[in-house]
């Protein structure tokens, strides 16, 4: 099964590149040359792709590290070691800008689709233009082993952490293993990691000539960027995965999630040491910010805010138990009976009312739960997962409140819908959508869910597009892009199950977060969600990449 967006907008860029002139001469060096096309990695044969050569770099590497760090370090003058690491990084500078234009070079050359580019078939052999630039990264990663020997040249020991030494020595098991087992997130591990490297290494080679720039923070940040983009992809793996025929390389999957989980733990917890400044410094220093700050957050009855089961308005079981049966039951009955006659001006006046309050109400949600975010929140870390005991009260758990009322309100779109007699529009996944979100509202408010705030903001987000596409549609618009709403309801679960698997991160690798059990119900009904509109998109919208070809 496709999964659109992505796959259009992969084929849009593709087109786009290849008419380039450009395009050409770059494909005959990077693709077409005999050695890149002809490329086949056989463990044992290749140079440097026996397990024992592995072996052996990787404990040198540890070993020799150890040992040197022990020693006194050799006197060098200061000029030549600048000189060696000026070299060192303008090799590596370049080396990674050449590997990222290789393999996107290949990826428009070589991958048919976007599908392809995610998910090798299985039995795919680690041959060709992709695994030559692969090959040429992992031997990248052992001539990177050079940064720790200039660091203990340098004499700066604080920068040879545990962190730097796992990095090095890992990431070339980590390529050695996606190399050897074919594995389907090479090429945009690769691309991502480069383009990362080359502002790395420009960095450190502005530092060696003695320049200094003030942006070695944004280093960090590209890097935990890197990562988790890296996680995005080896998701987005999985679920094509098990949705379609296999992937090649899986079971190396579960290494690199790994892997990749353990740095970005590590790259964090550094982030966080190491600078003081965060993300909503400016923010919360703009004049506006203030005034919204006491509309939005500092409000009596919002700062008061306290949900209590049973107690506060529309928080029992029986509440939520009639509300959603009687959503349920009221649908079938209605969709069973004729329609009652509504004049058309009446019946667009009241869908146009409506379409204007949840496009309101979904804007102010989201403006809410952001300055409550910023004002409330100290760090990512709590953001992402609130620590256990977490009580449902405060500003962020009253715009969660709203939002989980503004659910039931959404029950007036089936109205509309059976009032209309459009009775194509109500589906099983509109009535399933409908009746569980209110159930998944009510289990995160009662369980202090740590997925609330960023879920509740990208859904907000989405609806705003959804009911401005509706409410053009009422008079009579019919705007053009009623499939991009759907497309970014699919970028809404695809972000909310990344922030969902942030939260098990942060659960196991910290001292636990605030209602990891109602977790297991929210992600299971995100995945639902998933492959419902995903099986919706394709069976709705029949124009596919081939339209960006003129066919």
């Amino acid at each position: 099964m496709e999964v659109p967006f992505f796959p259009t907008l992969f084929s849009c860029i593709k087109d786009l590149v290849v008419q380039q002139a450009l395009f050409s001469t770059l494909e005959d060096w990077l693709v077409k040359h005999p050695k890149i096309l002809q490329f086949s990695w056989e463990s044992g044969q290749t140079p440097a792709s026996s397990h024992r050569f592995l072996t052996l770099t990787v404990l040198s590497y540890i070993s020799f590290t150890f040992v040197l760090s022990q020693l006194s370090r050799p006197s060098l003058s200061r000029p030549l070691l600048k000189s060696i690491a000026a070299l060192h990084n303008i090799f590596l500078l370049t080396l990674s800008f050449i590997m990222a234009l290789g393999c996107l070079v290949s990826i428009f050359s070589q991958v048919p689709n976007f599908n392809t580019l995610v998910c090798f078939p299985r039995g795919t052999s680690p041959s060709g233009p992709l695994f030559f630039w692969a090959y040429i990264f992992y031997l990248s990663k052992i001539v990177e082993f050079m940064d720790t020997l200039l660091i203990i040249l340098s004499g700066s020991m604080k920068r040879l952490s545990f962190l730097h030494v796992y990095h090095h020595s890992m990431v070339v098991i980590m390529c050695y293993i996606c190399l050897d087992s074919a594995q389907s997130s090479v090429p945009m591990v690769l691309v991502t990691n480069c383009v990362v490297h080359v502002v790395m290494y420009t960095y450190y080679l502005l530092c060696t000539l003695g320049m200094h720039p003030k942006w070695k923070k944004m280093v960090t940040d590209f890097q935990l960027v890197q990562f988790w983009l890296s996680f995005l992809i080896m998701a987005m793996l999985v679920f094509y995965h098990f949705t379609a025929s296999g992937c090649s390389g899986i079971l190396s999957w579960c290494f690199n999630a790994a892997f990749i989980v353990s740095l970005l733990y590590l790259f964090s917890d550094f982030h966080a040491k190491s600078y003081s400044t965060n993300a909503k410094t400016w923010v919360v220093q703009q004049a506006l910010f203030s005034t919204l700050e006491d509309w939005l957050v500092k409000h009596p009855k919002i700062l008061q805010l306290s949900w209590e089961n049973g107690q506060t308005p529309a928080s029992s079981h029986r509440f939520l138990t009639l509300t959603v049966l009687s959503y349920i039951s009221f649908t079938f009955v209605l969709s069973q009976l004729s329609r009652p006659s509504l004049s058309r001006p009446l019946f667009k006046s009241i869908t146009a009312v409506h379409n204007i309050f949840l496009l309101t109400l979904s804007f102010i949600m989201a403006l809410g739960c952001l300055v409550s975010i910023f004002t409330q929140v100290p760090n990512f870390n709590t953001l992402v997962c609130f620590p256990r005991g977490t009580s449902p009260s405060g500003p962020l758990f009253f715009w969660a409140y709203i939002f989980y009322l503004s659910k039931i309100v959404e029950f007036m779109d089936t109205l509309l819908i059976i009032l209309s007699g459009s009775m194509k529009r109500l589906s099983f996944i509109h009535v399933y959508h409908h009746s569980m979100v209110v159930i998944m509202c009510c289990i995160c408010l009662e369980s202090a869910q740590s997925s609330v705030p960023m879920v509740l903001v990208t859904n907000c987000v989405v609806h705003v597009v959804m009911y401005t596409y509706y409410l053009l549609c009422t008079p009579g618009m019919h705007p053009k892009w009623k499939k991009m709403v759907t497309d970014f309801q699919l970028v809404q679960f695809r972000l909310s199950f990344l922030i969902m698997a942030m939260v098990v991160f942060y659960h196991f690798t910290a001292s636990g977060c605030s209602g990891i059990l109602s977790w297991c119900f929210n992600g299971a009904f995100i995945v639902s969600l998933l492959y419902l509109f995903s099986d919706f998109h394709a069976k709705s919208y029949s124009t596919n990449a081939n339209v960006f070809k003129g066919n």
